[in-house]
């Protein structure tokens, strides 16, 4: 989670254990082990916890990638309702503002797990610390001889007016990634304010059951059969594959709200705006172009990323130019941006003239879906994948760098000869159709064989179940608009192990066993590989990892909330202040 400040909080992972230490033997240098001592100082208490994968949550504070701080909840591994918190700060990084993000982020974090108070304990004679946490909303009473028992109440006001919303889904099901945000900031919202009426506008026609059911069936089968076959995915038509995405996106979001409304015919060209009218909508959100005509509420933009003016060469001139143009049209019309990341944002403000909306960026926040936890061999047998394989879960789009996989495996063929990878998403990049070929062709070339299996895109289920099964998770990808990517979130979520390239967007991951390779270094990929072989993994821990995905459920639908409520105060706003115009 990215403060405003600068300073970066992250749960402890394996990739902080080295500072950890340093950070444990400046504080004893410090003379700190006589006032805090909630465990050991030691490198081995360090190792142990940065892979502690119980329901105790640990902490770190980072200022460009430099430990500062470190926090703890604990009491929830032994079965306490209420957290203890506890918190130190670098002896050389004894700054209010870095104390303060620390314990308001444990505050935050222990609320979001459902924590309706959280205690600590400090010397009576700590007055500095006694006055900040005091501040912070502590109450001291005596505890001890000496010692001071602190109490925060974390009981929250309900909401006030229910509101009304419409999530955009027009372009955002172009591609996979699209669905799987919308399905997992719908989690977030319902989970967040469940009180407030959200309904999907989708465009198009609605489908006529059953016959659409059932070719969607049909076809999912047919492509499980291809892929079993090691054939290519079948192709549709721009038609079909809308509608085969949209039931998708519909089924999924009634697996977390059966009474889920979906309006269709409402899409950014085709009956948006009268649907928002006639469902009185407070706002319209995740529009990814100006609809036209523009509702009569508060609309909630999203751009996704910048990638045409960091990879210009991916792009013809054609759409550089219209890219530009759509995103300025939706910018200037919309009453607030929600946005993936820092990265995003921050370019948003460099390529957007002014003046610009206000803009939130959606924490990242990988959501689990209680049933991926349930083991369904069925479906990975299915694929007929034997021995141990790593998994790319991106379309075959060339700034995925999929080469760069290709390589890192030929690498490590002599070592781990029965090592195969597999590769899930789309085969198809319209910028480039021919490049799926490339990708074959190059690996023909590095004599890959049955060891590199494309699937496709297959159903979603299938694919968290290969992923829940594989050594790791890869992610070689040159460019994001969000942390990672969606199939970060969902490794982070699942407690499985992450190969990412060391993009500054990935960097804002706060959550989860990363490890970062530079891009394109096929053989510093092949490295982190042959360490994850090398390993026994972690054994998961299902009720952490189902508290975790509560906790950041309710940040990224705390965040969503602020953004849509921020809209459509600056909507009202605007109303009001709109000159009176004579019929």
């Amino acid at each position: 989670m990215a403060e405003e400040t600068g300073i970066q909080i992250e749960d402890l992972a394996p990739r902080h254990e080295a500072s950890l230490v340093e950070l444990f033997n400046a504080l004893k240098e410090h003379g700190d082990e006589s006032t805090f001592y909630p465990h050991p100082l030691t490198a081995d208490e360090a190792a142990r916890l940065c892979r502690h994968a119980g329901l105790d949550q640990y902490f770190v504070a980072t200022v460009k990638g430099k430990v500062v701080g470190y926090g703890m909840l604990r009491g929830w591994d032994e079965g306490y309702r209420t957290p203890s918190a506890g918190f130190a700060t670098h002896p050389r990084y004894r700054q209010k503002k870095i104390f303060s993000t620390v314990v308001r982020s444990l505050i935050r974090q222990a609320r979001n797990r459902g924590a309706t108070e959280v205690r600590m304990t400090c010397s009576a004679h700590h007055e500095l610390l006694i006055r900040s946490c005091s501040r912070l909303g502590f109450i001291f009473t005596p505890h001890s001889p000496g010692r001071l028992l602190g109490m925060i109440d974390l009981k929250q006001d309900k909401p006030g007016d229910r509101l009304r919303v419409g999530l955009c889904a027009d372009l955002l099901i172009s591609w996979a990634g699209g669905i799987d945000l919308i399905v997992n900031q719908f989690r977030a919202m319902k989970a967040t304010e469940p009180g407030n009426r959200i309904c999907l506008l989708a465009p198009g026609a609605a489908p006529s059951s059953p016959k659409s059911r059932w070719k969607t069936f049909r076809y999912a089968l047919k492509g499980v059969v291809r892929a079993l076959i090691r054939r290519p995915p079948l192709k549709q038509s721009s038609d079909d594959i809308q509608a085969l995405r949209l039931a998708e996106l519909v089924g999924r979001m009634r697996e977390i709200d059966s009474k889920l409304v979906v309006r269709y015919a409402s899409g950014l060209d085709d009956g948006l705006a009268a649907t928002a009218a006639a469902l009185q909508l407070d706002a319209v959100c995740f529009a990814m172009r100006l609809p036209k005509p523009r509702p009569a509420c508060a609309l909630i933009g999203y751009v996704p990323d910048y990638q045409h003016r960091h990879m210009p060469h991916l792009f013809p001139a054609k759409e550089l130019t219209e890219r530009d143009k759509m995103f300025g049209q939706l910018i200037a019309s919309s009453n607030a941006m929600v946005m993936s990341s820092q990265a995003a944002t921050d370019d948003m403000r460099r390529f957007t003239p002014e003046p610009v909306p206000r803009l939130h960026v959606i924490p990242f926040s990988p959501t689990l879906n209680p049933e991926w936890l349930q083991d369904r061999p069925e479906r990975v047998k299915a694929y007929a994948i034997d021995g141990p394989y790593f998994i790319v879960c991106n379309q075959s789009w060339m700034h995925k760098d999929h080469l760069t996989v290709f390589r890192a495996l030929a690498e490590i063929t002599r070592p781990w000869p029965n090592v195969s990878l597999v590769c899930t998403g789309d085969t198809t990049d319209y910028r480039d159709p021919t490049y799926f070929g490339q990708l074959e062709a190059e690996a023909t070339k590095l004599a890959l064989g049955s060891r590199l299996r494309f699937l496709g895109h297959i159903p979603k289920r299938d694919q968290i179940e290969l992923l829940k099964h594989a050594v790791a998770l890869i992610q070689p990808t040159l460019f994001e608009g969000g942390p990672g990517g969606g199939a970060t979130c969902e490794a982070v979520a699942l407690g499985q192990r992450v190969l990412i390239t060391d993009l500054p967007v990935n960097q804002e991951i706060d959550s989860g066993d990363l490890r970062f390779f530079a891009p394109g270094d096929h053989r510093g990929l092949a490295k982190l590989m042959g360490n994850v072989l090398d390993e026994v993994p972690t054994r998961r821990n299902d009720p952490a990892l189902l508290a975790r995905t509560n906790a950041r459920m309710h940040r990224a639908g705390e965040s969503i909330w602020s953004a849509i409520r921020s809209a459509i105060d600056e909507h009202r706003n605007y109303l009001l202040k709109r000159p009176y115009e004579k019929e």
